[in-house]
């Protein structure tokens, strides 16, 4: 059966899939954040970091032991200063027990890097794909 040219000249649309579904997905949200007013943002950002912070809890050996004793049921922006500091002498002196055990699939793989030891102590970390998703969808915002 013979082509037809102009058939052929006609673009097809570029559907996103994986990464760029994701970043496609992102871009809105950000979009849609830049409009919500202050307080509503506040809100938003205090009970995400309160799951982050409950997750790390439930799931990190190290977090476990770490934030033991703070009351992370009532978290609010005035008590975050309650939170104790990572160093980097903890992460490096507890890398194996620092990590979540378990990762919602979503999240993609798990990374392996290390940091160019520039203060003379290199600091293995793991890190997801969805990471690095974030970071090129800020990135490309700018």
């Amino acid at each position: 059966m013979p082509k037809n040219p102009r058939r052929e000249s006609i673009p097809k649309p570029l559907l996103p899939n994986g990464q760029g579904q994701a970043l496609c997905g992102l871009f809105k949200q950000l979009d849609e954040s830049r409009w919500c007013n202050a307080d509503k943002m506040a809100a938003a950002q205090l009970q995400k970091l309160n799951k982050l912070i409950a997750y790390a809890a439930s799931h990190s050996p190290f977090y476990r032991q770490h934030l033991a004793g703070i009351d992370l049921e009532n978290l609010s922006f005035d008590s975050l200063s309650d939170l104790p500091l990572l160093t980097r002498v903890q992460l490096r002196e507890n890398n194996e027990t620092i990590d979540c055990k378990l990762l919602p699939k979503a999240h993609g793989a798990v990374t392996e890097s290390m940091t160019s030891g520039s203060t003379a102590y290199p600091v293995k970390f793991r890190t997801i794909a969805l990471t690095s998703t974030f970071w090129i969808a800020l990135n490309m915002r700018e």
